[in-house]
C-alpha cells in the first residue's frame, strides 16, 4: 500500500457514466431548461476577491501560483467542514470505501447542490494517509457490501468529526441536465485537447483551468466535470492518455 490513499477518479468516472442513467424525460427537456436559466458566460478570474455569483460550474478562480478554486472551495486549502458550510441544507456524506482489491479511500458527497441555479451530485476528493484510513477502517461502525464487490464502511463518530478538517484537492461535479459538446464550448472555450477513450467517452481537457470534462458521444449518460488545481492536472491527463481508444488494424 502507498503512503497516501488517494481518490481514484478515472475509475470512479467509469463507475458513475456507465452506471447512471440521466432520466428520460428530464433528457428530452434538458435543451429548454438549459436555455432558461443559463446566463451570459462570466470570464476567467484570475486572483483577487471572488466576484459575486462565482459558485457555478464554469467560474474557476485562478490565483497565479497553480492553484484555483471552484463552487466557492479553494482547491487544497478548502476542507470538508467549509463544503458542509457553503450548502447548509445538504447532509455531507462521509464513509471509507475498501475496493474489491483491498484499497481504502474516503468517499465524501453532497447528493444535490444547487450552485447558482445549477443543480447537480457534488464528490469531494480528499487525500487521506493509508494509516489513518487503516486505522478508521478498524474503528468501522458498519460495512456496506457494494454490487461492484467494494464494501462502504460508515465512521467511527471521532473519525467522522476528524474527517471534516480534511483537505479537499479535487472535485467530481454531476450536473442534473446532461451538457452537450457544443454548450460545454460555448462556456468554457475549445479544449486544449479532445480524447476518445475505449469505453466510449469524450473528454474534453482544459489543463490551464485544472479541468476535465467527460460525456458521452451518444446516449444519455450523464456529463463529468472534475477539477484539479491546475498545477495536478497531469494526474488526470495521465489515466486518460492510457485508455485511449486503440487504433483500428490495417487490413493488408
Amino acid at each position: 500500500m502507498t503512503a497516501e490513499t488517494r481518490w481514484s477518479m478515472p475509475r470512479l468516472i467509469g463507475a458513475v457514466v456507465l452506471g447512471v442513467l440521466a432520466f428520460i424525460a428530464l433528457a428530452i427537456a434538458a435543451p429548454l431548461l438549459w436555455h432558461t436559466w443559463r446566463p451570459a458566460p462570466p470570464p476567467l478570474q484570475q486572483g483577487g476577491a471572488q466576484p459575486s455569483g462565482t459558485g457555478t460550474p464554469w467560474q474557476i478562480r485562478l490565483d497565479g501560483a497553480g492553484g484555483s478554486a471552484v463552487f466557492g472551495l479553494d482547491l487544497g486549502r478548502s476542507t470538508l467542514a467549509d463544503a458542509a458550510s457553503r450548502w447548509p441544507g445538504e447532509a455531507l456524506q462521509v464513509a471509507l470505501v475498501r475496493s474489491p482489491a483491498g484499497e481504502l479511500s474516503l468517499e465524501a458527497y453532497l447528493e444535490s447542490i444547487q450552485a447558482s441555479g445549477v443543480n447537480g451530485k457534488l464528490l469531494l476528493g480528499v487525500t487521506l494517509p493509508a494509516d489513518v484510513a487503516q486505522r478508521w477502517a478498524e474503528r468501522a461502525t458498519r460495512d456496506m457490501p457494494l454490487a461492484s464487490g467494494a464494501h462502504r464502511l460508515g465512521l467511527h463518530h471521532d473519525d467522522a468529526t476528524q474527517a471534516q478538517a480534511r483537505m479537499i484537492d479535487s472535485l467530481l461535479f454531476l450536473p442534473a441536465v446532461r451538457l452537450d459538446e457544443a454548450t460545454l464550448a460555448e462556456r468554457f472555450g475549445a479544449p486544449a485537447e479532445r480524447l476518445a477513450t475505449a469505453d466510449g467517452l469524450v473528454h474534453l481537457l482544459y489543463p490551464d483551468r485544472g479541468l476535465a470534462i467527460s460525456l458521452a458521444d451518444s446516449g444519455r449518460q450523464r456529463t463529468v466535470l472534475q477539477y484539479v488545481a491546475p498545477r495536478d492536472f497531469a494526474r488526470l491527463r495521465a489515466p486518460l492518455l492510457a485508455a485511449l481508444t486503440p487504433p483500428a488494424p490495417i487490413n493488408h
